[in-house]
């Protein structure tokens, strides 16, 4: 048995051995390998290759050759993982995939293995199983110390741009002097537009799933904030892959701010409502927005900003379907949503329907439903039979007829001044 342990040591020695005496050599053959292998490798400068990569690889070599020397120790130096730590985030600000970083350290080992075999061929063949056992050893330790020192730099590097581009989305929403939204542009890397659409996104309390879905979020509800930014951040991953890469997110708007750059020389438009919908189309969780298109200089951001806010709040607050919508859609209620005589005198033309929980949604959702009788019908889920004969009693009620169009314009006036005034 001792003479078994003694052999098996002596053929590790042996290959650690063979490993030192060679280290300088395998590590340039390692790199040139590299650059053969990895076109990100391949794009360093040759006097980076030939430095500090050239310089980790061959303390890469030695480290693993000391550990197919160790005897019971198989964890790697501290002062070696902190020095791939640092490789491996200098590699991040250089860009490189964190999978060809982890590969690269793959390619080493292979290399450094096939070295093994060609200088002791048959001698380090008896002890393959505990060679690949250490072998795996170091590359377990290698790759979550990469790993480590990668997102490490990555976290840095992703929170410097997304502060630098809330400090220009800030900037451009607060009316910012045009010298304050250029040097924010400068540190966010980011061209300022000619102009830009704001919207101004709510994510919808009621969002569809299924039928145990209002337990559970009676359940949540102690979480209801966690749950919210959740919702948020699935949103704007899905917004974000849809639209410009040039977009800039503002969080805190209840819910989100963003802005989209455009430039009308080209003669866009900017984006539309029914482009937003179609973006937001595959959402899972209903959104609520107002739209406003503002010029980057002289506070338009700013204006359309407040413009768009205005917007998503109304809606919200007249209960409106989810959807995007712009001032123009919305013009008649926003006068109204001003306090005064006018918007009382509306409201009491409703007030009879006040406790007929029945008659109100019914008439709120003829009217988001553009007076279509059988969709309201199946948005309430009774008979369209049963929708006439409510209108007929709302009509009876207040003496106006939703079946007539003068007495419903004045009566879509009256439940969104009654809504609005409450």
């Amino acid at each position: 048995m001792t003479s078994h342990i003694a052999g098996r040591s002596t053929s590790l020695d042996r290959a650690a051995q063979a490993l030192l005496a060679e280290a300088d050599a395998l590590a340039r053959r390692i790199v040139a390998q590299l650059v053969h292998e990895l076109p990100a490798y391949a794009r360093l400068p040759r006097e980076q290759l030939d430095g500090d990569v050239l310089t980790i690889t061959a303390d890469g070599v030695r480290t693993f050759a000391r550990l197919l020397r160790s005897r019971a120790d198989r964890r790697l130096p501290a002062d070696y993982l902190a020095a791939l730590s640092s490789s491996a985030a200098q590699r991040a600000e250089e860009q490189i995939p964190m999978s060809d970083v982890m590969r690269a350290y793959f390619v080493g080992a292979q290399l450094s293995l096939e070295h093994l075999d060609m200088a002791l061929g048959p001698d380090v063949h008896t002890q393959m199983v505990e060679l690949i056992r250490r072998t795996f050893d170091y590359l377990q330790e290698v790759t979550a110390g990469v790993a480590d020192g990668y997102a490490r730099e990555r976290r840095l590097t992703l929170g410097e741009t997304l502060s630098a581009r809330l400090q220009l989305g800030n900037a451009l929403v607060e009316g910012a002097p045009d010298d304050a939204v250029a040097e924010a542009a400068l540190l966010a890397g980011v061209e300022v537009a000619p102009a830009y659409t704001v919207v101004a996104l709510r994510v919808s309390e009621d969002r569809p799933g299924p039928a145990d879905a209002p337990a559970r979020r009676t359940s949540e509800s102690t979480n209801a904030e966690v749950i919210r930014a959740r919702l948020v951040r699935e949103v704007r991953s899905h917004l974000l892959g849809s639209l410009d890469h040039d977009v800039l997110w503002l969080p805190n708007y209840r819910d989100a701010l963003i802005l989209i750059p455009f430039d009308p020389a080209e003669r866009r438009t900017g984006l539309r409502p029914r482009d937003f919908d179609r973006v937001s189309a595959g959402l899972t969780t209903p959104v609520s927005a107002g739209i406003a298109t503002g010029a980057s200089a002289a506070s338009g951001v700013s204006v359309a900003a407040r413009t768009a806010i205005e917007v998503r709040d109304l809606v919200e607050r007249l209960r409106r379907k989810p959807g995007c919508y712009e001032l123009a859609d919305v013009a008649l209620e926003y006068q109204m949503s001003r306090p005064g005589p006018g918007q009382r005198a509306l409201a009491d033309l409703v007030s009879p329907l006040t406790g007929e929980r029945d008659l109100r949604a019914t008439l709120q959702i003829f009217i988001d439903e553009n007076r279509h009788r059988t969709r309201t019908a199946r948005r309430l889920g009774v008979h369209p039979n049963t929708v006439d004969n409510r209108l007929r009693r709302i009509a009876s009620l207040t003496g106006l007829d939703p079946t007539r169009p003068h007495d419903m314009t004045r009566l879509e006036a009256a439940m969104a001044a009654a809504l609005l005034g409450s």
